[in-house]
């Protein structure tokens, strides 16, 4: 994913915290993943499958970038795939 600028991960973490924004109870991260190619105009890369596990890069790109907001407490994720913006993350 290093052909991935951090700029551009930064424009899909931002999109994410729209989507999150006025659902206090948040969204499945199915949902919120499903979003985003109807929001940003992704590249043919972006487009393109992982070939470890066949799911489209933009969507490993954006949990794998998700995962630090987490780990400090702005955004949470449940064990059933839903995620919400915490007090802390607004």
């Amino acid at each position: 994913m290093s052909d991935i600028s951090l700029q551009r991960v930064g424009e899909f973490v931002r999109t994410v915290f729209e989507l999150l924004w006025h659902r206090p109870d948040g969204m499945p991260a199915k949902e919120v993943l499903a979003f985003i190619p109807e929001i940003i105009q992704l590249t043919e890369n972006e487009k393109g499958t992982s070939p470890i596990n066949n799911v489209p890069k933009y969507e490993r790109l954006i949990r794998l970038a998700t995962i630090p907001l987490a780990r400090v407490g702005w955004l949470a994720k449940s064990n059933k795939g839903r995620w919400r913006i915490t007090e802390q993350g607004r």
